[in-house]
């Protein structure tokens, strides 16, 4: 045998090498004493040494040390109680790679002389030309997780083997945990980073599905089903789900419907997230859901509810449980922050044009940006303003309930010809046809506005002969609308970033607004030319009324348009 490089192997009745594994699947290690007293005064030691090195490892956990402050105090430790020549630990670090510290030698030293004690498996001793090596792995729930070296300079009176490797156990026993649980950490962390980054798609289905797919990989189970609530959809509250089995997309609600889940979703939504367990029991029978409710803006309407059932036995390992408690909590997060993008486009958008935004990478950058060009802006007057001196004060919350049902009223015709709205001041509208796309050509961008300003009339005349509004004599009333074609500054601005429109010439609408009574409609040339062509002979146009705008004298024209 080469003294230089040879491995101990203990024979039987020398236990300190032979695991024996109890009924329990425990692995233990024997000890062979020659009197009591040993046993006792090695007992003693041990746990002196343990007690030592959790009082270490707590305080590192508590003070928040890196990896490099803990391996120093952990050396500490050892060399309190057993005095090693050199020492190693090696294990991941912070960043999930893997990094040997060392105690009184260099680490390219190590890798040199004893690379594999790096390596193993069991409880190991090592004899080399001037060290006695002794090594135990790291492991945590049958898996390895580092390895933990001492040497002694050959000839120095050392403790028996086993017992050294008993003592090195004890070690070993706090700093696997210790690891693992950075290890875990920092495999949770890398999880949360790439469920952000998963998330990041402005499209929530291809969010939802991309997030999964990642859970997947990171914590399977046999089937998965994400259900959630989806804004963007049209009407609104649309109830989306998708449905993974060992990892692979068998059905979403759009693409590939779930009969059965679709029935649900269309018949029984409130059940299906007060009571999932019983709505969805014929879709999981024989197991026992993991259901992880996604809380919304009130216990009447969550964000949504992910169902996941285990690959082997009745219930889901507690490690998996977590990623899902975490991916719940980042996709319920993101569907709060879409629902609330989707909401503030709505401020200014139809519902259609702030789904194409909202599902366009980088729609800030392309669209909602300055920029001048030749837009359509319409002005709309309150049917009933509320500051008239004859008023009686007892008709104002009469007066503002129509004046709420026509804003929402008009605002939905507007909409539906793809206007968007411009903060405006109370009870009036202002309307731009153009923005966000600036797509149409002006024969269709001023068809869109005549069409929006007939919208208007209809619901203005339904509204008014209602008899709940009769006390207000509405027949008085009616709202005045000016339409102009002509170049503005778009941008999007203040807190919000509303959109605005800055006329690049003088802004005539408001002058326009005063030459005109209840129910009149008035327009620019440009205007009157372009309705003329797109609906021939339904309008007559009088002679032009001319406004002053500027000391130089110079008059703008106008035209009343009529049917």
């Amino acid at each position: 045998m080469n003294r230089d490089d040879m491995t101990w192997h203990f024979p039987f009745w020398y236990s300190g090498s032979v695991k024996k594994t109890s009924p329990h699947g425990v692995t233990e290690r024997r000890c062979s004493f020659a009197t009591p007293l040993a046993q006792l005064q090695h007992f003693d030691r041990k746990f002196r040494l343990g007690a030592d090195i959790d009082a270490v490892i707590e305080a590192c956990s508590a003070e928040q040390k890196d990896l490099t402050d803990a391996t120093e105090a952990v050396f500490k430790c050892l060399a309190r109680h057993l005095n090693p020549t050199l020492a190693f630990l090696r294990s991941f670090d912070e960043h999930l790679e893997m990094a040997t510290f060392t105690y009184g030698c260099l680490r390219e030293l190590l890798e040199q002389s004893v690379p594999d004690l790096f390596e193993i498996a069991e409880p190991t001793t090592r004899i080399t030309p001037a060290l006695t090596w002794f090594a135990v792995p790291l492991d945590m729930s049958g898996e390895t997780v580092g390895v933990l070296g001492i040497a002694y300079q050959i000839g120095t009176d050392l403790l028996p083997a086993d017992h050294l490797l008993d003592l090195l156990d004890t070690v070993a026993e706090e700093l696997d945990s210790y690891f693992f649980t950075i290890r875990d950490n920092r495999r949770k962390h890398l999880f949360i980073l790439e469920l952000q980054q998963a998330l990041m798609s402005s499209i929530p289905a291809t969010a939802v599905h991309t997030a999964a797919t990642l859970l997947q990989r990171e914590a399977p189970s046999q089937e998965l089903l994400v259900i959630y609530r989806e804004e963007d959809l049209i009407p609104p509250d649309g109830i989306r789900y998708v449905l993974f089995r060992e990892g692979q997309q068998l059905f979403e609600s759009c693409l590939a419907p779930h009969p059965v889940l679709t029935r649900i979703v269309q018949e029984r939504p409130d059940e299906l997230f007060q009571n999932t367990e019983q709505v969805l029991a014929g879709l999981f029978p024989d197991v026992h859901p993991s259901i992880i409710p996604m809380a919304g803006p009130s216990p009447e309407k969550p964000r949504g509810v992910i169902v996941a059932t285990p690959i082997e036995g009745t219930t889901l390992p507690v490690s998996v449980q977590d990623r899902l408690q975490l991916f719940a909590e980042a996709l319920r997060q993101r569907l709060t922050d879409f629902n609330h993008e989707i909401h503030r486009l709505r401020r200014n958008f139809p519902s259609a044009s702030a789904v194409r935004l909202i599902s366009t990478i980088g729609y800030q950058e392309r669209f909602l940006i300055a920029r001048t060009m030749e837009t359509g802006r319409m002005v709309i007057t309150p049917p009933c303003p509320l500051a008239f001196s004859g008023d009686d004060p007892k008709d104002r919350p009469l007066q503002v309930r129509l004046l709420h049902e026509w804003l929402c009223m008009a605002t939905a015709g507007l909409f539906e010809q793809g206007a968007a709205l411009e903060p405006s001041s109370a009870g009036s509208l202002t309307a731009l046809f153009g923005p966000p796309f600036f797509e149409s050509p002006r024969r269709q961008t001023v068809e869109r506005m005549v069409a929006a300003a007939i919208r208007l009339k209809s619901a203005w005349n339904e509204l008014r002969t209602r008899t709940d509004f009769s006390p207000l004599q509405t027949f008085k009333m009616a709202p005045k609308i000016a339409m102009t074609l002509e170049t503005v500054h778009i941008d999007y601005i203040g807190p919000y970033r509303d959109i605005h429109a800055f006329p690049t010439d003088p802004d005539l609408l408001p002058a326009m607004l005063s030459m005109i009574g209840p129910g009149d409609w008035i327009c620019s040339p440009l205007v009157a030319t372009e309705a003329m062509k797109v609906m021939p002979g339904r309008w007559n146009l009088d002679d032009p009324i001319y406004i002053n705008m500027d000391i130089y004298g110079n008059k703008y024209e106008s035209y009343l348009l009529k049917e």
